[in-house]
């Protein structure tokens, strides 16, 4: 079994990179978005965006072991779904920007947390897609003469 996971690992070096940087990427948004999630806007911290960044961080790293393709797909979705989150979180701020009401811009933290999510979502979903299923492939039969 170690022999095929290694196998798995040299086969699809370029998807496990992808996954490390959603991975790291995850984690800076959890830790990034408690530093920064109080705004005047947003009252207080929504622990949902910060526990399904840390699933989708764990899930990643799950499927560094696993190997299967369906594994780094439910990062991607877990990933999605505390971005969804965020963006609920800060509806308020992003309506009062565009509707230029008092005149503010966007911040560097809002800005900063909102692309490390995209970009993590987005690399799990790559490592998901460029990953080749050698788990399944059946092995070639001899011919016999």
């Amino acid at each position: 079994m170690f022999a095929l996971i290694l196998k798995n690992l040299k086969e699809n070096i370029l998807s496990y990179v992808f996954v490390g940087i959603g991975i790291a990427l995850s984690l800076v948004v959890c830790f990034y978005y408690q530093a920064t999630g109080v705004t005047a806007f947003t009252p207080k911290i929504n622990p949902i965006i910060i526990i399904f960044s840390a699933i989708s961080a764990g899930i990643g790293i799950i499927s560094f072991c696993a190997g299967f393709k369906i594994v780094k797909y439910l990062a991607f979705v877990m990933g999605l779904f505390a971005f969804l989150s965020y963006v609920r979180e800060e509806i308020t701020y992003i309506a009062n920007i565009f509707t230029g009401i008092d005149g503010t811009s966007f911040t560097l933290e809002f800005i900063l947390t909102f692309a490390f999510s995209i970009a993590a979502m987005l690399f799990f979903l790559v490592g998901a897609i460029i990953q080749k299923e050698i788990l399944f492939q059946k092995k070639p039969v001899a011919k016999e003469n």
